[in-house]
C-alpha cells in the first residue's frame, strides 16, 4: 500500500489517499476493507485500487485493514407492491472454500419501503451531526422568545451582589418578581434587571436548574457597603449556544439504534427460547461446540428461569445472532444474573471448563487481596523497558441483575450505590476524583444532562470516555440498552484510578501507574476496591461464588476477574522469538501493544504509530479461575515473568547467547 495526505493540493487537510501497489498471495475473490476512523471503504483487493478519506480521522495516525474473501453472489428482485415483505434468496456459493460449486447459501430477508432509520453507531452520528445545529436554533429561539436570558441575567446580578443565606429562595422569589404580570404600584419602579456591562466574566456551565455560574471575581471587602457593591462581580452573560447545546444533546435519540434503545437487537429472542435450537453448525464458539455435543442440554435448561427472571434465551441470544469466525472462537455465552451459574451450570461449567480449563473446576478458587505478600522485586530498576503497569477487574452487585439483563431502574439504582460508595473515598488523596456521566444520561441528579461537551472531550483525549459500543456481540447481548442512561466514568484527580459505571459489568475498576511499578498500581487497587465494598456494605455486596469466584457477565472474567499488566519494550527480544509461545511458556500472554500518545492517558487512549517492527508488547496474566489464580498469586507471576523478560533483553543486548523454549 502507499499513502499519503489529500490526493490534491486543495483537499481538506487531514485527508488521505491510500493505493494498493502490489498483492501477493490472494485468493481470486478477495476484498480489501479500509477504515479510518468511522469512515470504511471496501474494494477489490488488487493492485491499482485506491481508497480516498475526505475528512480527518478521530484515530490519528491509524487505519485499520480487514480482508475479505467472497463466498458468493446473487441478485434479488426487489418488488414493488408491498411497503413490507418477507423474501427468501437463494445464494450460489463462488469457487473454492472447499465447497461444492452446486451448494448455496439460504437466507430470509426482511425489505421495508421508506425512508431508512438510523441503525449503526455510524448511521447515528452522521445523523446527529446534520440535526445538531437545528436543534440548538431551536432552543436559542425558544429561550429568546420568552425572555429567559433577560430574567436569568438579572436573577444572578442580584445573586451576586446580595449573597443570601438561602440563596434558592431568593432566586425563586426573583423570578416570581420578574414574571409577575401586574402593573407595579403607583410611585414603585418596575423590576427590571440592570443594563450588562461592557465585559463580561466566562460563563459556561450548564446544570439542574438549566445555568450554573463558573467561578467569578469575589467582592473585595471594603471599608462600607458601597465600596463592596462597586467591587462585587458583574452581571453575568449567558452563552445562548452553551445552553442551546446542552439542550440539543438531550435529544441525541439512541431508541432508534439497534441494541442501544429499549429494545433487544431483533435476532433470537431474549426473554423466552423456542422449542427447538436453531442451527449451530456454522458457529463458532465455545457455546455451540457444547450444544453441538450434547444436543439435549437446550430441551432440559429451556424453560428454567433465575429468582430475577433470566432465562436461557437470554444467555445465549447473542452467541446465536453472531456465528462468529473458526480464528476467532467467541465465548457465545453471557449471565444475565448470578445464578445463572447454577440454574444453567450444565451449560456453564462445559463452557468455563474449554475457557479456562479442565483443572478450573477442581476446587474453590481463592481469593487474596493482601499486599503485604506481594513481590517487592522492581520490574525494571533501569527503568528502559517497562513502559506502564495497570490492573483492571470487574465486580456486580449482589441482587441485581447484570448488564445484559437489567432493567433502567436497576441501572440506575446500581450508578445510584456505585458512586455514593465512590465518593466516600475522598479522604484518600491517591484514590479521590469526580463522577463523570456520560452526556444524554439524566439519571445522575447533580448532572441532569451528563458530562459537559469539554469534560467528554477531555476524557476521549485521555482514553478514558466510555463509548458506546458497536460489536455486534455487545450489542446482541443486551448491555447497551437505554444508552447511555445511569452508565459513567469516575476519574481520580490523579488518573492513576478510573471506574467504569454500568458497562459490561457493573463495576470495572483500573489502576494505572506510569513504568513498572506493579506493586504501588496493585496497592492502589486493593485500596479503592476495599473502599468501595466497605461503604457497600450495609447496602449490598459484590456476587461472588465460592467455587467460581467473582461473578462476571463473561464467563471469561470470572474468578479473579483481574487483569495485570505491564507494557514492555523489548526490540531484540521480539526480532529473535515469537514473544508470545515464551510467555505463555510463563504462564503468562502477550499483546501487541502500541505506544500511548502521553504516558499519563488511559488505557483507551490513541496510540502512537509503531515504527518497524512490533517492538512493544503488554504482558498480562493468562489464567483468572482455578488453584493459583488469586490476585496476589497473578501479580506475583506477572511480576516475575517480566523481569525474566527483561533480563533475556539485556543478555541479547550483551551479545549472548539465549536458549528459548
Amino acid at each position: 500500500l502507499s499513502h499519503s495526505p489529500s490526493p490534491s493540493p486543495s483537499g481538506p487537510r487531514g485527508a488521505m489517499h491510500v493505493t494498493i501497489v502490489e498483492t501477493e498471495g490472494l485468493p481470486e475473490q478477495a476484498y480489501l476493507s479500509v477504515r479510518s476512523g468511522d469512515t470504511k471503504r471496501l474494494r477489490p483487493f488488487r493492485s491499482g485500487e485506491s481508497f480516498n478519506f475526505h475528512r480527518p480521522s478521530d484515530a490519528g495516525n491509524f487505519i485499520q485493514l480487514d480482508v475479505y474473501e467472497k463466498l458468493g453472489s446473487q441478485l434479488v428482485e426487489v418488488l414493488d407492491d408491498e411497503k413490507e415483505a418477507l423474501q427468501k434468496v437463494k445464494i450460489g456459493v463462488a469457487g473454492g472454500h472447499n465447497r461444492s460449486p452446486t451448494e448455496t447459501f439460504s437466507a430470509t430477508l426482511r425489505l421495508v419501503r421508506g425512508e431508512p432509520q438510523p441503525t449503526t453507531v455510524m448511521e447515528r452520528r452522521e445523523r446527529t451531526e446534520q440535526t445538531r445545529h437545528k436543534l440548538a436554533i431551536d432552543a436559542k429561539s425558544y429561550l429568546d422568545r420568552h425572555d429567559v436570558w433577560s430574567a436569568v441575567q438579572g436573577m444572578l446580578h442580584s445573586l451576586l451582589k446580595v449573597r443570601p443565606e438561602e440563596p434558592i429562595g431568593f432566586m425563586v422569589q426573583h423570578l416570581s418578581d420578574f414574571h409577575r404580570p401586574n402593573p407595579p404600584l403607583q410611585g414603585t419602579k418596575e423590576l427590571s434587571p440592570p443594563p450588562a456591562p461592557p465585559e463580561q466574566p466566562a460563563f459556561r456551565a450548564v446544570t439542574l436548574a438549566g445555568v450554573a455560574a463558573a467561578p467569578v471575581e469575589q467582592a473585595v471587602p471594603g471599608e462600607n457597603e458601597s465600596h463592596a457593591s462597586q467591587q462585587c462581580a458583574p452581571a453575568p452573560q449567558l452563552e445562548a449556544s452553551v445552553l442551546a447545546e446542552a439542550v440539543a444533546a438531550l435529544d441525541e435519540d439512541f431508541s432508534s439504534v439497534l441494541g442501544l434503545g429499549d429494545e433487544d437487537c431483533p435476532g433470537f429472542p431474549a426473554d423466552w427460547c423456542p422449542e427447538k435450537l436453531p442451527d449451530l453448525a456454522c458457529h463458532s464458539s465455545l457455546m455451540a461446540d457444547v450444544m453441538l455435543e450434547d444436543p439435549s442440554l437446550f430441551s432440559r435448561l429451556r424453560l428454567k428461569t433465575t429468582r430475577l427472571d433470566v432465562n436461557l434465551a437470554r444467555c445465549l441470544k447473542s452467541g446465536i445472532d453472531n456465528p462468529g469466525h473458526p480464528l476467532f472462537k467467541t465465548v457465545g455465552l453471557v449471565a444475565g444474573d448470578a445464578e445463572c451459574y447454577e440454574v444453567f451450570r450444565e451449560l456453564f461449567d462445559r463452557v468455563i471448563s474449554a475457557r479456562h480449563g479442565q483443572q478450573a473446576l477442581q476446587g474453590p478458587h481463592i481469593t487474596n487481596l493482601g499486599v503485604a505478600v506481594i513481590s517487592r522485586e522492581a520490574i525494571d530498576p533501569t527503568g528502559r523497558y517497562a513502559v506502564s503497569a495497570m490492573l483492571r477487574s470487574s465486580r456486580n452487585l449482589r441482587g441485581f441483575r447484570m448488564p445484559p439483563a437489567c432493567g433502567r431502574a436497576e441501572r440506575r439504582e446500581v450508578e445510584r450505590l456505585v458512586v455514593q460508595a465512590l465518593r466516600t473515598m475522598s479522604e484518600d488523596e491517591d484514590i479521590r476524583g469526580e463522577y463523570f456521566p456520560l452526556r444524554g444520561s439524566s439519571s445522575y441528579a447533580p448532572r441532569p444532562l451528563g458530562m459537559l461537551p469539554e469534560e467528554e472531550e477531555m476524557l476521549r483525549s485521555q482514553g478514558l470516555l466510555m463509548q458506546e459500543p458497536d460489536s455486534a456481540v455487545l450489542l446482541c447481548s443486551g448491555m447497551a440498552r437505554h444508552w447511555p442512561e445511569a452508565r459513567g466514568v469516575f476519574a481520580a484527580a490523579s488518573r492513576k484510578l478510573i471506574v467504569f459505571v454500568n458497562e459490561e459489568d457493573h463495576i470495572r475498576l483500573v489502576s494505572l501507574q506510569r513504568g513498572g511499578d506493579l506493586q504501588e498500581a496493585f496497592d492502589r487497587f486493593v485500596r479503592a476496591m476495599n473502599s468501595l465494598e466497605q461503604s457497600l456494605a450495609s447496602l449490598t455486596s459484590f456476587e461472588r461464588s465460592d467455587r467460581l469466584g467473582f461473578l462476571c457477565a463473561c464467563p471469561s472474567n470470572i474468578g479473579s476477574a483481574l487483569r495485570a499488566s505491564v507494557m514492555l519494550r523489548l526490540p531484540r527480544l521480539s526480532s529473535r522469538c515469537r514473544i508470545q509461545d515464551l510467555c505463555r511458556s510463563l504462564g503468562l500472554e502477550a499483546r501487541g501493544a502500541l505506544l500511548p500518545a502521553s504516558l499519563e492517558d488511559g488505557p483507551e487512549a490513541p496510540r502512537s504509530s509503531p515504527v518497524g517492527p512490533l517492538e512493544t508488547w503488554d504482558v498480562a496474566n493468562a489464567q483468572r479461575l482455578g488453584p493459583g489464580a488469586s490476585e496476589v498469586e497473578l501479580v506475583n507471576r506477572v511480576i516475575a515473568g517480566c523481569r525474566h523478560l527483561i533480563a533475556l533483553e539485556q543478555a541479547l543486548e550483551r551479545g549472548e547467547e539465549v536458549q528459548f523454549p
